[in-house]
């Protein structure tokens, strides 16, 4: 073959999409260029080449043998994965299933949008004709029929595999569910049905054949239900599973059909019919089997009759109770551990459909629960495994469960841990043991986990009661809690008497007639107790193996590889806002910025006499000091390390920082707040500018007209608020006023664990000058300079009681001093204000 001069491709740019059509040029080229002919060697070096400088950090990348780094295809192909991500079916699939038509779209753009997409979805020829057979039959039983005509709504196709040789057609209609109106007509709880087959010992079982496509729809409503697939557009004849309305509109034509039967309970399409002997449940079948062949309903061959034992619902039902099914206890067992948050969410989701026959799984399942969290990092440790085991095994070994009987004393029985609360419902059978009806568990806020031990006993009573409040109302029955002081709370104490929070639990139960009595934790029937939930791992209990763990992790999700990080980091050092903000953080706001604001401010409202502040260096520098001088104002700092002593501010500040979380608008939450009256009864829109701000809260125009306040009245209401605040303070503390230092008492200051004596105040009452020992060897006189820790002042002459004025709260501190005057370059010592 004939060799061309011709030239090779440009340099490829490392970009992934651009993979294929670059390597197909080189591949013209190297037929082209006759380099095909060349040894495998030859053709990898011009590959690598060509392609550009960076190709040689990805192929040391690679880890290739000497030997297969010269074979050409080798080195293609593991390029091909490098740049080409492998497509996820399930991912492809799961786009395709959720590929909606926009508003406005075309059908013929939608139709071949959703072409494109099933490319990748991997369905294959015989999955097509599964889907085929299936849209044929439907059709052919008069359940879809073709769609020809413009509709206004389409959605996409759901194939579910169902067994080996068939497909389940579902349709998923979110857009339309916006728009349909339900009825709204209550669907029976699993435990409310099982809950009516007390004395039940023969059972027979109905399944409706395809329950929703016997109800039909009109012509309308068929149109809307309009889908697409492969080969056309299809519309339902028949009810679909689709639809938000389906499950309650077919619950209650079933519940009409079966309406005054005696020993019937109604699920969905499937019927149970038991009677306690079997000529009972003969004649009750028979009036069965006759209302819903009156009704046109027909029934699969799933159905089973005559039984003493029958799964229902998905448990095993007979006459001694309800239990587990063990089918699924099977799978339990063989269970591997889950490997990402997916398969922990579809763990805890079998957890909870078993739950009613595991006590308190809240609190177990807690370190699983943890990893749900988004703020939280994927860490599975011994907690975790812990915890997968032995939900595992209490799933596999799960309690019976007896059938509800109104006739037998009933008991309820709750308990509270940390992170969740346990209920179980237990009867008194014939041989006086009380058997469990039913488990609850429901795992708590953040806000209830941070609720006293007592409050969250109270809730796990109350909560219990509504849990089981289908059973309970209308009929007396027992509370047992192992927290001895709730019982009064809850039993013969008036409301008027109750803390807010109890008082509000317990004004839920009144509507249930109930006694309550104290049973020790060790004979509580519940199984296992709360208060032996797992504890929080804190972070000073990890080990050195568990913090290379954790770093591991995060070094492992970041994308980028060594080049492309400095690359982010030489933009940033260009980048002059981020570098701004990097000064700001590592040296404090500038100064400058912060006598601005203070400018601003003052222009508007005036010059305070005082300006209190904490110890940041925009406020301890010289520019500071110079601009208070120059506009006539004290500037006073608060004690370092001690932010107690700036309190209105730092409580200033975490007001303003909850306000975000209070509403969306930043705005609007400030005017709320400054409209908010305080405890003197006036807001402080009023405080500042005479008058109320008009809000979105309706308000009399005459209550907005301009009106001064009463100063003095004021003054002397915050006057007495703040004492009253003071006197309790105090006397809760044991606070006691002292006396002041004077020159020559000596003080210890417990940071260096050295004596000092006192020399002189400092420029305000609680500043001291103190002269100490330490590193000059002259105890006449006051020390050099120290570093510029700060220390702080405990002791005074082994008599703590003899300063004047200091409560608990105040805070002696050294620090040095910058003033140039004092030039023995001592250190200046204060005592901060108390808050």
């Amino acid at each position: 073959m004939a060799q061309f001069q011709v030239s090779p491709p440009e340099k490829f740019t490392f970009k992934a999409d651009d993979w294929p059509k670059w390597m197909k040029r080189f591949e013209r080229f190297r037929v082209a260029s006759g380099l095909e002919t060349q040894a495998d060697e030859n053709q990898v070096n011009a590959l690598i080449y060509t392609m550009g400088e960076e190709a040689e950090d990805i192929l040391t990348s690679l880890h290739l043998s000497p030997q297969a780094a010269s074979d050409y295809e080798v080195v293609k192909n593991r390029l091909n994965d490098h740049f080409v991500a492998r497509r996820n079916v399930i991912f492809e699939r799961a786009k395709f299933n959720q590929r909606q038509q926009e508003m406005g779209e075309s059908v013929d753009h939608f139709i071949t949008a959703l072409h494109c997409l099933a490319e990748h979805c991997g369905y294959g020829d015989l999955h097509d004709e599964m889907v085929k057979d299936e849209l044929r039959r439907m059709e052919q039983q008069g359940v879809i029929s073709k769609v020809e005509e413009p509709t206004e709504w389409c959605a996409p196709m759901v194939v579910v595999p169902k067994g080996t040789s068939k497909v389940r057609i579902c349709t998923d209609l979110p857009e339309l569910n916006k728009s349909v109106l339900r009825e709204k007509h209550p669907l029976p709880s699993v435990e409310s049905t099982l809950g009516q087959l007390a004395g039940a010992k023969v059972f027979s079982k109905l399944d409706a054949n395809a329950g929703f496509w016997q109800i039909p729809l009109s012509k309308e409503s068929s149109l809307l239900t309009t889908f697409i697939t492969p080969f056309g557009r299809y519309c339902y004849n028949r009810l679909c599973f689709g639809i938000s309305s389906a499950p309650e509109h077919f619950q209650k034509r079933m519940s009409r059909i079966l309406e005054g039967l005696e020993g019937v309970v109604c699920q969905m399409d499937d019927v149970l019919v038991w009677g306690s002997s079997q000529s009972e449940h003969d004649e009750r079948l028979r009036r069965v089997l006759s209302k819903l062949q009156e009704a046109g309903v027909t029934l699969n061959e799933k159905c089973e009759f005559s039984k003493t034992k029958i799964k229902f619902l998905g448990q095993i039902v007979e006459a001694s109770g309800v239990s587990a099914d063990p089918d699924k206890l099977g799978a339990v067992k063989a269970m591997r551990q889950p490997c990402n948050v997916s398969e922990v969410r579809r763990f805890l989701g079998m957890v909870n459909h078993l739950g009613k026959f595991l006590p308190h799984l809240a609190a177990k399942t807690q370190p699983l629960r943890d990893l749900l969290k988004k703020s939280n990092m994927w860490v599975w440790g011994s907690n975790q495994q812990e915890a997968f085991e032995k939900i595992k095994e209490d799933l596999t070994t799960p309690p019976g469960l007896a059938l509800y009987d109104p006739n037998k004393d009933t008991v309820v029985s709750a308990d509270a841990s940390s992170y969740g609360l346990g209920a179980v419902l237990l009867q008194k059978q014939a041989d006086n043991v009380c058997k469990p009806v039913a488990y609850a568990l429901k795992a708590l806020s953040n806000t209830e986990q941070r609720y006293a031990q007592i409050e969250k006993e109270a809730l796990a009573s109350t909560w219990a009661c509504e849990r089981f409040a289908e059973f309970l109302i209308g009929k007396s029955f027992h509370i047992e809690t192992d927290h001895k002081p709730l019982v009064p709370l809850l039993g013969s104490k008036t409301l008027n008497e109750l803390p807010p929070r109890i008082q509000r639990l317990r004004m839920r139960r009144l509507r249930f007639s109930y006694t309550i009595s104290h049973v020790a934790g060790k004979n509580i029937a519940t199984a296992d107790v709360l208060s032996r939930a797992p504890v929080n791992c804190t972070a000073e209990g990890l080990s050195e193996k568990d913090i290379d763990l954790y770093a591991d992790f995060v070094m492992a999700s970041l994308p980028a590889t060594e080049m492309r990080l400095k690359e982010i980091r030489e933009h940033q050092d260009k980048d002059f806002i981020l570098q701004q903000l990097k000064k700001y953080c590592v040296e404090g706001w500038p100064t400058e910025a912060v006598i601005e604001h203070f400018k601003s401010i003052f222009a508007r409202h005036g010059i305070p006499e005082v300006v209190r502040s904490d110890n940041g260096p925009q406020f301890a520098s010289e520019c500071f000091r110079a601009f208070a001088r120059g506009w006539g104002f004290d500037h006073v700092t608060s004690s370092p390390h001690f932010p107690q002593s700036n309190g209105e501010a730092e409580r200033a500040v975490r007001t303003i920082k909850n306000l975000p979380k209070k509403s969306a608008d930043s705005y609007l939450a400030l005017m709320a707040y400054r409209a908010a009256p305080l405890a003197n009864g006036y807001s402080p829109a009023e405080l500042l500018m005479g008058r109320k701000l008009r809000t979105r809260v309706p308000v009399i125009s005459s209550q907005l007209i301009p009106e001064t306040a009463d100063l003095e009245r004021l003054k002397q209401i915050e006057l007495t608020y703040r004492l009253k605040q003071k006197q309790c303070f105090n006397h809760r503390h044991k606070a006691r006023d002292m006396t002041y230092l004077r020159p020559g008492e000596h003080v210890w200051i417990k940071d260096t664990s050295e004596k000092g004596t006192v020399v002189s105040t400092a420029g305000s009452p609680r500043s001291y000058l103190i002269a100490t020992p330490r590193g000059t060897g002259k105890k006449d006189c006051v020390p050099g300079i120290m570093d510029s820790q700060k220390y702080q002042v405990i002791l005074k002459k082994n008599m703590m009681p003899s300063v004047d004025n200091l409560n608990l709260g105040d805070h002696w501190i050294f620090q040095q001093d910058n003033d140039p005057k004092h030039t023995s370059k001592s250190t200046k010592a204060w005592l901060g204000k108390r808050f």
